[in-house]
């Protein structure tokens, strides 16, 4: 009769963990339990359209286009290339995103909280907590040229 729990929210987790001290050993340890950090984001995708391949679901600032399965900035841009999403206030969500970059940096945004400003070509993970000040992902160029492609947020 041995059963596994799997859990896939952090904020359960770190429940589950606190409220351990106070649980019944013989009612269930830790041995009973799979916890899977990386396996927790593996939730849907709140993106629409994150591979670029059309025209569509992105607003963009002056500066940015979108053809050929990507998003394009180009001319040295200072501006947003955003998207509406449905989030949860305060949660941890997993961002996922590939540039290249010729000139300047690209910083991500969820709910208005900052990621990490990139300037190199690459691949990028992280994860972002997400703020309360709107219900968009935005990318923000600083005198960015470069394109965006395969931009995934799992929470």
């Amino acid at each position: 009769d041995n059963q596994a729990i799997i859990i896939y929210s952090p904020v359960v987790i770190m429940r589950l963990v606190e409220a351990l001290g106070l649980w019944d050993v013989g009612v269930l340890s830790l041995h009973d339990l799979q916890l899977n950090l990386d396996e927790s984001y593996n939730v849907t995708d709140v993106i629409t359209n994150g591979t670029f391949a059309s025209d569509s679901d992105w607003t963009k600032g002056t500066g940015w286009t979108i053809s050929a399965g990507t998003a394009v900035a180009t001319g040295a841009i200072s501006t947003d290339l955003e998207q509406t999403i449905t989030h949860v206030d305060g949660q941890t969500y997993r961002l996922t995103f590939t540039m290249t970059r010729s000139a300047g940096s690209l910083t991500p945004k969820i709910g208005g909280t900052s990621g990490t400003a990139r300037s190199a070509s690459g691949t990028y993970t992280e994860n972002i907590v997400m703020g309360t000040t709107n219900a968009l992902i935005e990318f923000t160029g600083s005198g960015f040229t470069g394109t965006l492609d395969n931009v995934s947020l799992r929470g």
